[in-house]
């Protein structure tokens, strides 16, 4: 899974190199990073996601879980309620939000 993940690196900042500047190639290179356990990395290229398309969910949503990751549980909400209040269908950041408020006890707010 690693050399996958590796692979989408690559290809995400050649295509960057040639030009090809978009909110989906950087949320792909954030996505990647996140699962590679990467989260400064993660942050920095989600954060140029929102740079391009502020009201992105996914950007959001991702932002929220490398916070999670990184135990800044009041970023991680921050991030996830924000991601939910753009996309409130979306049963992941539905999940994620209120597996987030019971681990930190604050399941009034889930």
């Amino acid at each position: 899974a690693l050399g996958r993940l590796t692979q989408a690196l690559a290809a995400a900042r050649q295509a960057a190199a040639n030009g090809f500047n978009s909110p989906e190639l950087s949320l792909l290179e954030g996505e990647t990073h996140l699962a590679a356990r990467q989260y400064d990395a993660a942050l920095e290229s989600l954060d140029r996601t929102l740079r391009l398309d502020p009201d992105q969910p996914a950007a959001l949503f991702y932002k929220g879980l490398a916070y999670a990751a990184t135990a800044d549980t009041a970023q991680a909400l921050g991030y996830l309620h924000a991601a939910l209040a753009r996309d409130p269908r979306q049963p992941e950041i539905l999940h994620q939000l209120a597996f987030l408020l019971n681990a930190y006890h604050q399941p009034a707010e889930a």
